[in-house]
């Protein structure tokens, strides 16, 4: 009966197929495509009901039904879904639990349709990739679906934690060039408060091809944004997907470039071989700033006690320009600028010696986060810019949201929950991967020493606990 029905089906959508074609002329079929697909979802949609309402009437009238002792309550009850080729409509039977009392639709939960499902996985997944690039109610329209910007938030919102996944063979590489900036985003909390937000975003590279003389780019690249994220979670997720996706030796140079920024020192804590460069954006930038309360002659010795890593002729001088400031907000201002140089000193003649490739860092974040997250004027719930974020990362590392990530139910307790965890330990997906590659590590490092000394205890504050600790930073693939 079954394979009589479906043939049936089958002949009808053929039959609609070659109507189709042979009501449009030559020259629809090559320019007006489009109402050509318009007819050919409907019938798609059409074939995939019919399926449906077979599959249904095969479960109601099986034994197996009877003997599970699951009472058909009604028949033919309809249901709607958006689906990417418009709404699919389809009839199944409603049923109860002779021993528990449960009522459910069985179709539905075969075919992976939750409660209060009203648009298909497939179509909120195609819809928050395109909520990536432009806003919620373009993405919806994009789509060819009228839900409302609401709803595109709230299936954001409810998206569990996605990483990137790298599942190709590791890329082998001597030095890394890694750029550090944050982009400040305008963030809205449950109090309605508003207020200005980091984002931080690194960008990995293990070189930069030059053979194009007017456009140079980065080598096999791999970013993160994350918001929410203390800075040492924020370089434990980086170290970790660094780990995932690239081959590379103990004593391989980490160059960050950065600004300058106290919470990029954290790098420090967690990668080995590690030396920072000052972005040249910023260096020229806070070179202007402190030129301007200095006269001609001043400026050219101040570059030149820059240029030749003359630290203390700097000082000397930028102390003497401080005592010449009246007006104590300058003075004020000076002061930090000059400190920043002091600070940042060794960063700086990095950069000056030649000896790192050239800076992109703005051009990083610009690429990585403003274009959807800050450049336009809009303000965000602190979850909404974490799963961004997280969106934001994993289109750029090549990857997208699947079906399968998408969850139909949003719990605000979980979404809290989430938030407090990212923001002490990160993506707990690279938190894991990172703790097991530095509990082998010191293992190994344990056994070593056991072989060579015997057994031995590690006080708290003893070198040896230091020398674990440093090594634990060292990745396994050496």
């Amino acid at each position: 009966m079954s394979t009589n029905i479906i043939s049936q089906l089958t002949k009808s959508f053929k039959d609609e197929l070659f109507n189709a074609i042979t009501e449009m002329d030559i020259m629809d079929l090559v320019n007006n495509l489009g109402v050509f697909q318009t007819k050919m979802n409907r019938s798609i949609l059409k074939l995939v009901s019919g399926v449906l309402s077979v599959l249904d009437n095969r479960i109601t009238e099986s034994p197996e039904r009877r003997r599970n002792g699951f009472l058909v309550q009604k028949r033919d009850v309809e249901r709607t879904l958006v689906t990417p080729l418009g709404e699919l409509t389809y009839k199944r039977a409603y049923f109860t639990d002779k021993e528990s009392g449960e009522r459910f639709y069985l179709l539905d939960g075969l075919i992976g349709v939750e409660r209060y499902e009203r648009i298909t996985k497939e179509t909120i997944a195609k819809i928050l990739n395109n909520a990536c690039e432009t806003s919620y109610e373009k993405a919806a329209g994009i789509s060819g679906t009228d839900i409302t910007r609401q709803t595109v938030s709230n299936r954001l919102h409810a998206l569990g934690e996605i990483v990137p996944e790298f599942n190709e063979e590791k890329i082998a590489c001597s030095r890394f060039e890694v750029f550090v900036d944050e982009d400040h985003v305008s963030v809205r909390d449950e109090n309605g408060k508003k207020r200005s937000c980091q984002v931080p975003v690194a960008v990995v590279a293990t070189g930069v091809d030059d053979s194009n003389p007017k456009r140079h780019n980065l080598e096999n690249t791999l970013h993160l944004a994350e918001f929410g994220t203390n800075p040492s979670a924020f370089f434990n997720d980086l170290y970790a997907m660094m780990s995932e996706r690239y081959s590379y030796r103990a004593d391989t140079p980490f160059v960050v470039h950065a600004d300058g920024g106290n919470w990029i020192k954290h790098a420090e804590e967690v990668f080995p071989n590690v030396s920072f460069a000052m972005d040249g954006f910023h260096l020229n930038k806070y070179k202007k700033s402190i030129k301007k309360y200095c006269d001609a002659q001043t400026k050219k010795e101040l570059d030149a006690a820059i240029g030749k890593e003359k630290q203390e002729e700097f000082e000397e001088l930028t102390a003497r320009v401080k005592e010449t400031l009246i007006d104590t907000k300058d003075a004020k201002e000076f002061g930090e600028l000059a400190t920043y140089f002091t600070n940042n000193w060794e960063s700086i003649q990095k950069r000056l010696s030649g000896a790192v490739v050239g800076s992109c860092t703005e051009a990083m974040v610009s690429h990585l986060t403003a274009e959807r997250i800050s450049r336009t004027p809009c303000v965000w719930s602190e979850e909404g810019l974490a799963q961004m974020a997280m969106m934001r990362t994993l289109r750029a590392n090549g990857g997208h949201v699947k079906p399968s990530d998408i969850r139909v139910h949003r719990d605000k307790d979980e979404e809290r929950k989430m938030m407090r965890e990212r923001a002490k330990k990160g993506f707990e997906a690279y938190n894991k991967i990172i703790e097991e590659e530095r509990t082998e590590i010191i293992k190994a490092i344990k056994e070593r020493f056991r072989e060579d000394r015997g057994t031995f205890y590690i006080d708290v504050a003893s070198g040896t606990q230091m020398y674990l600790k440093k090594l634990s930073r060292v990745p396994t693939n050496t």
